[in-house]
């Protein structure tokens, strides 16, 4: 029997990647000895996998999401180069099927093969102890699926919702926001592939405040669609709260699953209307939230908001259930102040790696001027970088800042006036801040 990976149970598409599932496997075990299970995580690991389907053909839009137990630990540039392996064996796979079904080359599927890759992440038992509590609960635990060998999920006690940190929110957000971002730009939406990946990421970006207010309240549910059921029954009982944030929320996080799971699609013309709208809703989602995180005035402007994060002390947060599970995770006493901002210790959030591999960023490092560490600067240029971008005109004063912030953490920042640049920009601070960190 087919498992279902994707929403509507598609018969082809869940084909597709139950055969990458069975390449990866096959390859991984191959490359690496001493793996003893492989398990998907993300959309597709709970069964809401976003795929591109024209003519019998059927192309993942989102990357695949693979966690790996092993016990020894693993150079990080063999990692690299197993992903290379496995992307160019996905791809070639790909191609081949589009060709052999006849797929027009207009609709530029090409493109779309080319920039889907498999992200490969191996674990031991300790280190999933000591994962945030979000990837645990929500990621782990509650929305993933093994395809081969031990269940990770397995070596993972239950947790509840209500201890997921709301630091896991702010999180989440700016991943998604940012993957936005990486995605592109708004100009290209005359193809139609792309157009489909901006929507797709768009629409994930809405869902990430959908996640948020759910973690807020204690609720988080996986997959999306139960999230969204959730989030109908508090939203019945707290409309007023909700519609001052994210004014008509519910149909809001409606048309965004749909349009992520490629129930509906929208005209290109209306696709810079939804981007302002998106991040319209991401801006006043984040006013909310760091207003419950760091002392910050609601009505100031971002400029004012983006000064008040960098000053603020950000190691006095933390959620009620969050030392507690940390010390039941790693099995060690914390002191009573603690970065608690990503639902594990400040000591692991500074923790700085560096992959050598990744050509564009070779040599540089993010280096910091001021008291807080980089991801602060990051996540406070965030909000100027998403709203120098409107239909109609670039905000000149929230593109300076923005490079201003980038320019305090990466110093290979060049300052422009230009958002695309600045964007980009973005884009490279973020990727390298995780690298350092050795999270991707």
């Amino acid at each position: 029997m087919i498992k279902n990976y994707v929403s509507g149970h598609n018969i082809c598409a869940n084909k597709v990647v139950e055969n990458h599932m069975r390449m990866i496997k096959d390859m991984m075990c191959s490359e690496v000895r001493g793996i003893k299970g492989i398990t998907l995580i993300g959309s597709y690991g709970w069964g809401e996998g976003s795929m591109f389907i024209n003519d019998g053909f059927a192309c993942p839009i989102n990357d695949y999401d693979i966690y790996a137990l092993r016990e020894e630990k693993i150079d990080e540039l063999r990692i690299y180069d197993l992903q290379e392996k496995l992307n160019a064996l996905l791809r070639h796979s790909l191609s081949n099927e589009s060709e052999r079904i006849g797929i027009d080359q207009d609709t530029n599927i090409d493109n779309l093969i080319r920039d889907f890759k498999v992200d490969v992440r191996f674990v031991n038992k300790r280190r999933l102890r000591t994962a945030p509590c979000m990837q645990r609960f929500y990621e782990i635990k509650k929305g993933s699926r093994c395809i081969w060998g031990e269940d990770i999920a397995d070596y993972l006690p239950d947790y509840d919702a209500k201890d997921i940190p709301l630091g896991d929110g702010l999180r989440l957000i700016v991943n998604e926001a940012s993957h936005l971002l990486e995605a592109g730009n708004i100009d290209g939406i005359d193809d139609h592939i792309y157009r489909r990946r901006i929507i797709y990421f768009l629409s994930k970006a809405e869902l990430s405040i959908l996640k948020m207010f759910m973690i807020e309240r204690g609720m988080l549910q996986c997959p999306y669609s139960e999230c969204l059921r959730a989030f109908k029954r508090e939203y019945a009982a707290n409309t007023s709260a909700y519609e001052r944030i994210i004014p008509g929320s519910v149909r809001r996080f409606e048309d965004a699953l749909k349009r992520k799971l490629g129930f509906i699609d929208i005209d290109m013309k209306d696709v810079p209307m939804l981007w302002d709208t998106v991040v319209n809703d991401i801006n006043r989602a984040l006013k909310w939230l760091m207003k419950k995180i760091i002392p910050i005035r609601y009505d100031n402007d971002w400029m004012m908001i983006a000064d008040d994060m960098v000053k603020a002390d950000w190691s006095g947060y933390f959620s009620p259930y969050v030392k507690d599970i940390v010390e039941k995770g790693i099995g060690l006493a914390l002191p009573e102040r603690f970065s608690a901002l990503y639902g594990y210790p400040g000591i692991w959030y500074l923790k700085k790696r560096y992959s050598s591999h990744i050509s564009r960023i070779r040599g540089h490092r993010l280096k910091i001027k001021g008291k807080n560490e980089p991801g602060i600067y990051i996540m406070a240029a965030l909000p100027l970088v998403l709203l120098s971008m409107r239909i109609e005109r670039q905000n000149g004063a929230f593109i300076k800042k923005g490079n201003e912030l980038l320019n305090e953490i990466n110093p290979s920042i060049c300052k422009t006036p230009h958002w695309d640049d600045l964007r980009k920009n973005y884009v490279d601070s973020y990727r390298l801040y995780f690298w350092q960190r050795g999270i991707v």
